[in-house]
């Protein structure tokens, strides 16, 4: 009596994971642009594109060139949310890639205010390159500490799918964006 209940158990566990697994599957389904999904409980899919448009705004503190990270698509893996126990919950964490995908930027955000009247501060930045089959961490400043939490960051990020929009719908929007040291 005992072994039918357990292999029941474990049927009905696997069974579960199933589901969950296909769910997943078809939420992640590819599509001309991944952003206008919901992306986690904690941040709006408008948090990514406010982000992206802070590292590209023209007038904007960090105001790098689109075409260094492609002709025509950005590829970038993001997390919301505490990677290490230190983080914050209002922290977004974005690998944006260069066109060959052998090379990446780390941004790191705080999202502050309202929907509305959003906040988007960036207080990280750092280079990573493929070594092997191994995103590392090239470039940070701060130090070794500050090298080796990014690393972190970084093989957590690894771990996150893949995320593609292009360049046209990546539109300009009214966050305020801030450089915090």
């Amino acid at each position: 009596m005992f072994i039918p209940i357990v292999f029941i158990s474990i049927l009905m566990r696997l069974a579960k994971i199933a589901v969950v697994c296909g769910v997943g599957l078809f939420l992640n389904a590819s599509s001309r642009s991944e952003l206008g999904r919901p992306l986690h409980d904690r941040v709006s899919h408008l948090d990514v594109t406010r982000a992206m448009d802070c590292i590209f705004r023209k007038s904007g503190p960090i105001s790098l060139e689109q075409e260094y990270y492609g002709d025509k698509n950005f590829r970038f893996r993001y997390q919301v949310g505490p990677v290490v126990s230190w983080d914050r919950k209002n922290e977004l964490h974005l690998i944006l890639y260069e066109v060959d995908i052998k090379k990446a930027d780390l941004y790191e955000f705080v999202l502050e205010g309202s929907e509305k009247q959003r906040t988007v501060a960036a207080f990280n930045f750092g280079s990573v390159a493929k070594r092997g089959t191994r995103w590392v961490v090239t470039e940070a400043p701060g130090g070794e500490a500050s090298r080796r939490r990014d690393q972190q960051v970084v093989d957590a990020l690894s771990r996150a799918p893949m995320h593609t929009i292009a360049k046209d719908e990546l539109k300009p929007t009214t966050a305020k964006c801030e450089i915090r040291y």
